[in-house]
């Protein structure tokens, strides 16, 4: 493997944030994702670190960007709602949620949260 390939920099990104050097492993991580766009895991973990080290609206910004290029993956649509619903948007929770629901109908706490969040939602 190549040291500047997008797997080794993904991998070295987890290691700096096990090391505990975050801005570091941002950059590393984002690095990844450039030279694999089409890689929805390395964007959601590029989101996360994001997340973690407080700019939310970045993270959502690259999880919308994988979730446009793989809408069914669960992980990405589960870190939308989320992020959406801790910043109080319930109403693109929702959106996500739904989206969740349709890929999962059988899953009882998938229904749960968008029941939470039509009801979230209606009252905003």
């Amino acid at each position: 493997m190549a040291p500047d390939s997008a797997e080794a920099l993904h991998a070295l990104g987890l290691l700096r944030v096990r090391q505990g050097r975050h801005n570091e492993a941002v950059g590393l991580l984002q690095r990844a994702v450039q030279r694999r766009p089409d890689s929805t895991r390395f964007a959601y973990v590029y989101a996360v670190a994001l997340h973690s080290l407080g700019n939310a609206s970045q993270a959502i910004t690259v999880l919308e960007d994988a979730q446009r290029q793989r809408p069914a993956d669960r992980d990405v649509l589960n870190a939308l709602v989320a992020y959406f619903r801790e910043g109080g948007d319930s109403k693109a929770a929702l959106r996500y949620a739904e989206q969740l629901l349709t890929l999962t109908p059988g899953d009882s706490d998938v229904q749960r949260l968008v029941e939470a969040l039509r009801r979230q939602a209606g009252s905003q």
